[in-house]
């Protein structure tokens, strides 16, 4: 009986650690995907005003482009964008991602025996994962709107080029 005891309390610690492993990785991969975001949108940004800033001070296109159907599109794309690199930097930000406390499992089993102190890291470990979960979700959510104001910045800005293209 006490081996049936022991070795599903191995199993439940194995899916545990399995667990919060893959919650890490999801926050890691989570992370990797805002700092390619960020890292295109400031590439992309300077580039569309570099241009913008040539075509504008081109005498033959300088006044046309201060049409409302030009630069409303284009001013909103370049504040969506600001947006997005602001935004990508708070997702970056440290969050409260737990880790197992050693020290309390050490506390809590002193005087247990294995299955016992299995029990309580699997416990520990479990407690641990949900709380992860909910903080990588959440930061996954949110990236899933910095995606969408990126792509509403690319919409205003294709807009702005599509007209540019009729003053040209």
């Amino acid at each position: 009986m006490d081996n049936e005891v022991l070795e599903k309390a191995r199993f439940l610690y194995d899916v545990g650690t399995e667990a919060y492993k893959t919650v890490s990785e999801f926050n890691r991969q989570t992370d990797q995907k805002i700092v390619g975001t960020v890292t295109a949108v400031s590439t992309l940004t300077p580039i569309l005003l570099g241009i913008f800033y040539y075509l504008f001070a081109r005498p033959e296109t300088s006044p046309k482009m201060l049409r409302p159907l030009f630069s409303y599109p284009f001013i909103i794309g370049v504040i969506l964008f600001t947006t997005v690199v602001f935004l990508g930097f708070l997702l970056y930000r440290a969050r409260e991602f737990r880790m197992l406390r050693i020290n309390s499992v050490i506390e809590e089993a002193e005087q247990s025996g294995l299955v016992d102190i299995t029990k309580i890291a699997v416990v520990n470990i479990a407690d641990v994962s949900n709380h992860n979960i909910g903080v990588v979700l959440k930061k996954s959510n949110e990236f899933n709107v910095l995606l969408l104001i990126l792509f509403i910045g690319l919409v205003f800005f294709v807009i702005a080029f599509v007209d540019l293209v009729f003053l040209l």
